[in-house]
């Protein structure tokens, strides 16, 4: 039986703790697959970022008009209230309860006349978000909320360098900060796949934590939810710069002789 055949009667054979446990303690695990995994891995990774592509274009397309059509926004009406500018969806609706909270009103009371007025649930209570964001964005303003969203994500960025500085080259960590400043458009896929790369026990937990949100995302994410993902930035900055490497690593083992799977 070949090399991608005994290692699948292996992977039924086990356990799923003793799978994520091999997983845990193997380094660069994709550097190790059966040339046949690696090479439908590879197929597959193409495959969803040409899909990706080809989403992002539509998308582009639907909200840009037809080709040979004026763009909507070329006669777009003139400037709206200030209560027609907060348009609809989540954020305008913490915007707003926000705003009654800095005009002194109780957080709860703004909340819930809030959400009722504009048909959001009000069961069961964790529908309701807590006051803390509310609260402190009315009590500190804006611009100070910004500064200490800053100051979290950087620390969180710093916590993930020391972390990998004995897992990764300088040029990735520095690739890493350079992508979240700049940011992107790569598809979550490639996150996914440099997190699964690195191998032991953070490589696993980030690839489960990944799998995970794509999953919450793919059954409950609505488009007015796009800020999901600021839960998953650091993260997803430094998965991005491990991609090459993981990707280099598919690459050898797919092209790796057949004698090598024995």
């Amino acid at each position: 039986m070949g090399g991608a055949g005994a290692w699948l009667n292996r992977m039924r054979a086990a356990s799923l703790p003793v799978l994520f446990g091999r997983w845990e303690a193997t380094e660069r695990p994709l550097a190790r697959m059966p040339r046949g995994l690696a090479r439908l891995a590879l197929a597959l990774l193409l495959a969803g970022l040409l899909w990706r592509s080809l989403a992002a274009s539509a998308a582009r397309s639907i909200g840009s008009g037809a080709p040979g059509e004026a763009s909507p926004l070329i006669n777009a009406p003139a400037a709206p209230a200030p209560e027609q500018a907060l348009g609809s969806g989540d954020l305008a609706l913490y915007e707003r309860i926000r705003a009654r909270v800095a005009a002194g009103e109780p957080y709860y009371a703004a909340a819930m006349d809030e959400q009722r007025a504009r048909d959001y649930p009000t069961r069961p209570f964790v529908a309701v978000r807590l006051p803390t964001l509310a609260v402190a964005g009315a009590t500190l303003g804006l611009p100070a909320m910004r500064v200490l969203a800053g100051g979290l994500l950087a620390a969180a960025m710093a916590a993930l360098q020391r972390r990998l500085a004995e897992r990764t080259t300088r040029a990735e960590r520095i690739a890493a900060q350079g992508m979240l400043v700049f940011g992107g458009a790569a598809a979550f896929v490639l996150p996914q796949v440099g997190w699964a790369g690195l191998g032991g026990r953070l490589g696993l937990l980030a690839s489960l934590w990944f799998a995970g949100f794509l999953i919450a995302v793919a059954l409950l994410a609505r488009p007015d939810t796009f800020y999901w993902t600021q839960l998953v930035l650091p993260a997803y900055a430094v998965g991005l710069a491990l991609a090459p490497r993981a990707i280099a690593d598919l690459g050898k083992a797919a092209l790796a002789p057949a004698a090598s799977e024995a």
